[in-house]
Parts: structure tokens; C-alpha cells; sequence
């Protein structure tokens, strides 16, 4: 179906910590490295098979497509590299660093199930290949599968217990879905094979004292900075453990000894800041806040530092003390404004987090982002009017941001000013034709206009810079399914979206619905229930479930889907109470 939401960034802003305030603030960080410009040396094994490659050098040779895929990839020819390694990797099939190479490509080009095809092609030939199952397990886990990746790190340590990566992703995914004795057993294993660990020490500490074993928690802490004394952030961390056990003096000693070594330490003076002010000694508190500045080399290292240490569930009313004595002394600080307004958000102060989005500045790098911010939050509020009037000024300051105008589009859809949102996103079109955002949201609007052949044509052109757009490949399928035309080219289409987004509950209506104009109730019927266990409050999905009961003269299953359809407000209830009138 059509998932009628915000664009793509308002689904991604989420909580925002550190790395994504910074990302969209700069947009400056890119996922991965470029390649490198000079060319890897080839590997000994295929340098004794392989002849010299000349200019008649036969196309059956591995070595010849390896160093061609390499100068494609140096420069910047992906598609072409893909086939070149795709090439080397089927002539020689028995080469595991082929296998690798061209894995560790497609996980660069974030293709990952063509990634743990490679793979898992592969590990048939070689079960017990600890590199692959380190890349299994890891892009397993990266497609939001941490529990099947839990087996393949285990089956990692039984064919090789000195491999301390694999104990190390293993504690880190068993911390990650709760299982804490597990993650400590793993991190001790870790310690016992690899006494010098610090990564293992390091975790052990954190674990116990979220357990509140202060003295266990102590000791790995010790531990770690036996093994490096130089690492400040555990010196620090250490500070927070005795202060946590109420050791005021010993953690104020820890704090200062860990300043005297380095100076430039911003997170031990704002830890120790914030200590002096819980502490009841406000001239010590204020003397560090004000230096925190300098120490910190400039407001964007402490607005840095300040983010990544406090701007956690549990430490927001910390940020909101520690930014608001900053602000005292910098009234004007465009940053320290937009980080309140992080830390109000996340506490509930709505209003106060607007006021002080509001004082970012125009020219600030955070302007456009606190713009947005500001604009959800009266959106939430039911203040729609005032959240269009909001981002027209920042249009105003700021006509260069395509997101500015993606956001005003929306919330004139919302208030059902159709022309003026049709206006608005072709106007951000003009800064950026590409933005597959812009473009989107224009084709929805066209198509709540009844003007749907319109929106297709513009969602197809998101496919013209994306071809694999999970988003457009879903809407033009779904259109096509819900007129009842192109059926085959629909369930091509939003196949294609699935491989993108298996577990996707719109993705998989949509092709459930597909299904169901092509009358293949059985089909339709197993992809609808697959969606409803994603998205079980979904009116459409719902009520594409009763429409299939009752085309299986299932009556009763197909009433009770349209009632819950008419729990949760779909788009059209007098057409689902028709269809329950004429049921009963």
C-alpha cells in the first residue's frame, strides 16, 4: 500500500543522538571510504595461478578481472567493478579472499542481500571458513537480525576459541538484547583466552556496575587502565563509579586526577563541573563552566562532548543543568540553544525545547534542522497553522534547503491545501531536482488530488536516480494493483521493494493486494497476515484482510477484520461500515 507518512527524514529522526544531530547538521561524514586511489597487491595464491596480464590476456583469467575490478573501482565505476568481481569470483570458486573481496564491495554499495547471497554461496563450499562467518554473522546482525546472529559467533569460537573479534560481537550482541549474564560470561571468556584485553575488561565494568557490583565493577575498570593508563575516558568513568557509591571525595580526586594529566579533557571538566553543582559548592561549578569553552577548543567540541556524554535516556535532566548554566554566559550561543532544545525535547518540555529552536540562528549550521524540529513539535501539538507559518520565514532566511520546503509541503497536505503543498515542492524541486524526498511527497499529493498518473510519473523519476528506491518501487506498484492494471509489472515492482525491505508491512500489503486483483486468495491471503504481524493496528491492512475472507465466503473471519479496521479510524469507515452492514 501507500504508507501515507512524513518524508523519509521525518522517519529517521528518531531520538537524536550525537552522530545523527552532527549528520544532519554537516552532511559531511559519508558511510564509507572512498576507494583508494593505488590498487591492492594481489594476493600470493592467485599471483602463482594466474599468467602476466597483457593486452591479450584471455577473459577466463581470475587475476585479469581482480585488476580490472580494482582500476574500477579506483575510478569510481561500481557497476563496472560488480561485474568484474562478480567474474573473477565464478572463474576461480574455490577462492575464499575472491569471495571476500567481493562481499566487502557489496557491503559498500549497502546491497546486502546480494552480500549474504555471496556468502552464503560460499559457506556451502566452506562450512567451517571463519572469515565468511565472521561476515555472516556481522551482516546478519546489521539487517536487524541480532538473535540468528548470536549462533553464528557462537559456531565462530567452537572452530576457533582465539578468534577475540567473534567474543567481542557475541557479548556486544547479547548486551544489545538484554541478556546480561550471557554477555558477561562471554566477556570473561574473553579476558581468559585474551588476558590483556581491554575491550573485555571494559564491558565487564560497564555490566557490573549497571548491576550495582561496584567492587567487580572497580577492579575490571583498575584493569583497564593498568593495561593503558593514557585512556581518560575510563579514568573518568571510574570518577562516575565512585560517585555513584556516594565516594564523594574519592570521585572529586579521581575527576582532578585525570584533569592535571590532561587539561584539554572537556567531559572530566564538565563531569566535575556538574559534580561541584550537585554538591552544593556553586563557585567551584560556575568557575569550570565558565572555562568550558576555552578547554574545549570551541563551542562545537563542547556542544560535541556534552552531546555524546549526556544526551542518553536517563541523563536528560543533567544536559538541561549543565546547558542552562553555559547559557548564562552565552545568551546568544546558537549551539547551546539547539542542544536545550535536544535535551527539552527529550524530557517532555515541548515549548521550552520550541523557544529555544527558535534562537538558532539563521546562518548557523544547525538553522535548518532546529527549523524542522520546531515544526513537528507544533505539529504534534495540533499547531499546524503556526508550523506552516514557521518554516515559510526559515524559507525566507534559508532558501536553499530542499528539506525546508519538503516539510511546508507537508503540513499543507495535512491541512489539505493541496495546491499550495503542489507549490511548495515543486518550488524546493527548483534547488534540488533530485531529491527523492521532494519528489515523493509530490507524487502522494498528486495522487490525493486524483491526479495519480501524475504522481507515478513523478515517483518514477526518484527510480531515474534510484532504481532500487524501496519507497517508489512500493507506490507505483501499489497504484498499478489498487486500479487493478500492469498487475504482473505491480508484483514485479514491489518485489523488488521486498528485497529492499523484507519485513516491511507496507511492502508486503502491497503485494498481498497485488494477489488479491489477480484473485489468488490463498497467495493474497499469506502476504496480508505477514504484514498484519508487522503493522497490527493498520486499518488498510486490516480491512485488505477482511476483503479477502469475504471473497473465501469467509464471513465471520471477514467481519471481525473489519472491525478491527474500524477500531483504529481507517480512511474510508463509512465504506468499512457498509461492508460490515452488508455481512450482517
Amino acid at each position: 500500500m501507500n504508507p501515507d507518512n512524513y518524508p523519509n527524514i521525518i522517519r529517521n529522526m528518531g531520538r537524536m543522538g550525537l552522530t545523527l544531530l552532527l549528520f544532519l547538521a554537516f552532511s559531511c561524514q559519508a558511510p564509507y571510504k572512498r576507494p583508494p586511489a593505488t590498487l591492492k597487491p594481489v594476493p600470493a595464491t592467485l599471483k602463482k595461478t594466474s599468467r602476466p596480464v597483457t593486452p591479450e590476456a584471455p577473459p577466463e583469467n581470475p587475476y585479469y578481472y581482480y585488476l580490472e575490478a580494482q582500476l574500477a573501482q579506483s575510478r569510481e565505476d561500481f557497476e563496472q567493478t560488480a561485474t568484474y568481481l562478480t567474474k573473477a569470483a565464478a572463474l576461480d570458486p574455490s577462492s575464499l579472499f575472491l569471495k571476500e573481496e567481493l562481499v566487502q564491495f557489496l557491503l559498500r554499495q549497502k546491497k546486502y542481500d546480494a552480500a549474504l547471497k555471496v556468502v552464503e554461496e560460499a559457506l556451502a563450499l566452506n562450512p567451517d571458513a571463519v572469515s565468511l562467518l565472521l561476515l555472516k554473522g556481522r551482516m546478519t546482525h546489521e539487517m536487524d537480525k541480532p538473535e540468528a546472529a548470536i549462533p553464528i559467533f557462537k559456531r565462530i569460537l567452537t572452530l576457533d576459541p582465539k578468534r577475540e573479534e567473534a567474543y567481542l560481537l557475541l557479548g556486544n550482541t547479547q548486551r544489545e538484547l538484554g541478556q546480561i549474564k550471557e554477555a558477561l560470561k562471554t566477556y570473561q571468556q574473553m579476558t581468559r583466552a585474551f588476558p590483556k584485553s581491554i575491550s573485555g575488561f571494559f564491558y565487564q565494568g560497564h555490566l557490573y556496575a549497571d548491576q550495582k557490583n561496584y567492587r567487580q565493577a572497580e577492579k575490571a575498570l583498575l584493569k583497564v587502565l593498568e593495561l593503558n593508563p593514557n585512556l581518560d575516558a575510563v579514568a573518568v568513568d571510574l570518577a562516575k563509579l565512585y560517585q555513584a557509591q556516594k565516594k564523594m571525595h574519592k570521585a572529586e580526586k579521581q575527576y582532578l586526577r585525570v584533569i592535571q594529566k590532561n587539561p584539554g579533557q572537556v567531559v572530566a571538566h564538565l563531569r566535575l563541573a556538574l559534580f561541584y553543582h550537585q554538591t552544593n559548592q556553586p563557585q567551584k561549578a560556575q568557575s569550570l563552566f565558565d572555562k568550558l569553552a576555552t578547554v574545549a577548543g570551541g563551542e562545537l567540541r563542547l556542544i560535541t562532548a556534552i552531546s555524546e556524554e549526556y544526551l542518553e535516556p536517563g541523563h536528560v535532566d543533567e544536559t538541561v543543568i549543565v546547558v542552562n548554566k553555559l547559557l548564562a554566559n552565552k545568551k546568544n550561543s546558537s549551539g547551546l540553544h539547539y542542544l536545550a532544545g535536544l535535551a527539552n525535547t527529550e524530557k517532555g518540555a515541548h515549548q521550552q525545547a520550541i523557544e529555544h529552536f527558535k534562537k538558532v540562528a539563521a546562518k548557523h549550521a544547525f538553522f535548518v534542522t532546529a527549523t524542522i524540529r520546531t515544526g513537528l513539535l507544533l505539529h504534534e501539538k495540533g499547531r499546524t497553522t503556526e508550523a506552516v507559518s514557521h518554516l515559510e520565514k526559515a524559507i525566507t532566511q534559508k532558501p536553499d534547503a530542499p528539506q525546508l520546503y519538503s516539510y511546508l509541503g507537508y503540513y499543507y497536505e495535512q491541512n489539505e491545501a493541496y495546491d499550495k503543498a503542489v507549490g511548495a515542492l515543486e518550488k524546493g524541486l527548483k534547488v534540488d531536482p533530485k531529491d527523492t524526498d521532494l519528489l515523493y511527497r509530490l507524487g502522494i499529493v498528486q495522487d490525493k488530488m486524483g491526479a495519480w498518473e501524475a504522481g507515478v510519473t513523478t515517483i518514477q523519476k526518484i527510480l531515474v536516480f534510484d532504481p532500487e528506491n524501496s519507497n517508489a518501487l512500493n507506490f507505483i506498484g501499489y497504484t498499478y494493483a489498487d486500479k487493478g492494471i500492469r498487475l504482473d509489472e505491480a508484483e514485479a515492482l514491489i518485489k523488488r521493494a521486498l528485497t529492499q525491505k523484507p519485513d516491511d508491512g507496507y511492502i508486503l500489503d502491497s503485494l498481498g493486494w497485488v494477489y488479491f486483483k489477480k484473485r489468488d486468495y490463498a497467495k493474497a491471503l499469506e502476504y496480508l497476515l505477514l504484514a498484519v504481524q508487522q503493522i497490527p493496528d493498520d486499518p488498510t491492512i486490516l480491512e485488505h484482510i477482511g476483503d479477502v475472507h469475504h471473497q473465501m465466503k469467509e464471513p465471520q473471519q471477514a467481519l471481525e477484520y473489519y472491525r478491527r479496521a474500524m477500531e483504529h479510524k481507517p480512511l474510508d469507515p463509512a465504506a468499512v461500515q457498509q461492508k460490515i452492514d452488508a455481512l450482517q
